[in-house]
């Protein structure tokens, strides 16, 4: 728990069965450098979504929720409920989490989200990360200001969304080079790349190969 600490590095841990593994919090939390962690849990990702939201599993492998510069790399996140958090949800406070990449990470049976990013979220980069069987890859729930980068991600089965777009996202996202396909669609036959219920934007989106088991993107009810 780095809590108003900076130019700490956590690196080649293994994390196991504690909600979440890495906190970065605190307005002084800055340029800290996460990585070659293996964080994982045997359990969450087999518990009903319902059963978990709102209650204390309901936390993410690593989570940056203050400061800004600090990185997340290279690590190993599995079973948890979501991956990697960068924000704070609710709160557009242009210092919180700015600055930040994360990057090659491995994230693998996340009961959420893989990837979630919510509030100001000021240049903020996310790249090269590996998905398998998210509930929903990307999640950007909302983004507040911006910009925020998706680039050349690999989701390798989800469930519901490649980007999960929610809550009237109003900052700008740009995501680029994402491969992404479903996972069974005997099983998940409502899977959509994208299915925004609220309006949001700017969101741009280029080159990007998206496989879904229903509509690609579908707005509206």
């Amino acid at each position: 728990d780095l809590r108003d600490s900076d130019h700490c590095w956590i690196r080649d841990n293994d994390l196991h069965h504690q909600n979440t593994g890495v906190r970065v919090r605190r307005s002084l939390a800055h340029a800290n450098v996460i990585e070659d962690n293996r964080i994982r849990d045997t359990s969450v990702y087999g518990w009903p979504w319902d059963a978990v939201k709102n209650h204390t599993a309901e936390a993410s492998g690593i989570s940056v929720t203050h400061g800004e510069a600090n990185i997340v790399r290279r690590n190993r996140i599995e079973g948890t409920f979501n991956g990697v958090y960068t924000g704070e949800f609710g709160d557009s406070d242009p210092s919180i989490a700015r600055d930040s990449d994360v990057y090659a990470n491995e994230l693998v049976q996340n009961g959420d989200d893989g990837l979630e990013a919510e509030g100001a979220q000021i240049n903020v980069r996310m790249w090269g990360n590996r998905v398998r069987e998210a509930k929903n890859a990307i999640s950007v729930a909302p983004i507040e200001i911006g910009p925020i980068w998706f680039v050349r991600n690999l989701v390798d089965g989800f469930q519901d969304h490649t980007f999960k777009v929610n809550n009237g996202s109003t900052g700008w996202i740009f995501a680029y080079h994402t491969t992404a396909v479903p996972l069974s669609g005997a099983e998940w036959s409502g899977a959509q790349a994208m299915a925004p219920s609220l309006p949001f934007g700017p969101f741009v989106t280029r080159n990007n190969i998206l496989v879904a088991n229903r509509y690609v993107i579908e707005y509206g009810e």
